[in-house]
């Protein structure tokens, strides 16, 4: 293995001293057993993941995302947690084993706020941005986990967060604001009212964002750094300059290796219904076309998160939505690699499992199901990762 690193010449990645093209084209991991939110690191299980990665690479995935927690990595003293660390050491063994590189994302409350860490998040929402005390452990926190890390092969990139939002209203918001923030209702999406409280909020976010970035690399110039963009942050209408995330895909992209993007379709006219119309599957590729073309700021662009359900029913974001075939899931999701192929740099599909806890289309929506039977999915996926990755020489 080596390092990866962005192709300044074209777009898209290479292997560093190899120089060989790399597609990233993989899936989101954790244990689908463990509970919602997946609890995978307080319940870690070797054997489980050694099984679990080699299923992956079974089926084509080179590059997976994993998700750190505070709970896990972080102490109240500050450092790295020993106990997490050594788990990481043994995850990152099996993926070299497997000749698959690891995304790390986080660190985010997926295991819950430690008793240490809830003074933090106590009625303020923007805490994980905006509280001076805790941007300072985050920023202590990557720069000795990317010196630790520094010279791991099976690192594919550090994500700094799942799709950071900064909320529009809270106490450190009013603070830094010096007032109350301007009604939602005067911030249509195309910036038309409030551009000052807009633009306020996007300058928060990009300092939180130089702070990250500048912690990694005074540690680590090894491994590429990008975040977790909701697809909000990079709207497909060219005409939405501003986002209520607060995080402005395009514009945050400078100060990252690459743009990672997030896409589902949320808004239930866009759902993919389990009928013989496709009028809505193809208004989902054509609008996630739309935001890769809206959101390129000249670095390489990978869908990080992409999915949907099949072989089920499930309840998403408390509606509640029919049976879908696995044909369906399998169609509509080939449509969004083959969709994508001229704009996006990297697929990684969401999840590896279907999680049966889960309480949104994650239920339904995996490579594999919750046993660990290979889905059509996954073996569509299979036969994609053949035509997309290039073969070594």
């Amino acid at each position: 293995m080596n390092f990866i690193q962005p192709n300044k010449q074209q777009r898209g990645f290479l292997e560093f001293r190899t120089n060989q093209r790399y597609i990233p084209f993989g899936c989101n991991y954790f244990d689908p057993q463990t509970g919602w939110a997946p609890q995978l690191w307080q319940q870690f299980d070797e054997e489980k993941v050694k099984r679990h990665f080699d299923t992956m690479a079974n089926l084509g995935v080179n590059t997976s995302r994993v998700f750190l927690t505070i709970a896990s990595f972080m102490t109240e003293s500050g450092l790295l947690s020993e106990v997490g660390i050594e788990k990481a050491d043994r995850m990152l063994a099996i993926a070299r084993n497997t000749g698959i590189r690891i995304e790390f994302a986080g660190p985010d409350l997926w295991e819950g706020i430690p008793e240490w860490a809830s003074g933090y998040f106590a009625g303020e929402e923007n805490a994980y941005f905006l509280h001076e005390e805790w941007v300072d452990r985050l920023q202590k926190f990557w720069l000795q986990f990317a010196r630790y890390y520094s010279e791991e092969k099976a690192i594919f990139s550090y994500d700094l967060l799942n799709e950071p939002w900064l909320k529009w209203d809270s106490p450190l918001i009013r603070k830094s604001w010096g007032a109350e923030p301007p009604s939602l209702d005067h911030c249509p999406m195309d910036g038309s009212g409030d551009q000052a409280f807009l633009q306020f909020r996007e300058q928060l976010t990009e300092g939180w964002i130089r702070k990250m970035v500048t912690a990694i690399r005074s540690s680590d110039g090894n491994h590429m750094i990008t975040t977790g963009f909701h697809q909000l942050s990079m709207p497909h209408d060219p005409k939405d300059i501003y986002t209520l995330p607060g995080f402005n895909g395009k514009k945050l992209t400078q100060f990252l290796d690459y743009a990672a993007m997030h896409w589902y379709p949320y808004s239930s006219h866009e759902h993919v219904r389990p009928h013989l119309q496709d009028d809505p599957v193809w208004k989902n590729i054509t609008l996630i076309q739309s935001s890769l073309r809206n959101g390129y700021a000249g670095k390489p662009m990978v869908i990080e998160e992409f999915g949907w359900y099949g072989g089920g029913e499930v309840v998403s974001w408390n509606e509640e939505l029919p049976y879908v075939e696995e044909e369906v899931q399998t169609k509509y999701l080939q449509m969004v690699v083959e969709g994508t192929r001229d704009l996006a740099d990297g697929w990684m599909s969401w999840a590896y499992a279907d999680t049966p806890s889960s309480m949104d289309v994650t239920k339904k929506s995996g490579l594999v199901s919750e046993h660990g039977e290979i889905k059509m999915w996954g073996q569509a996926f299979k036969e994609l990762s053949l035509q997309m990755v290039p073969k070594k020489a």
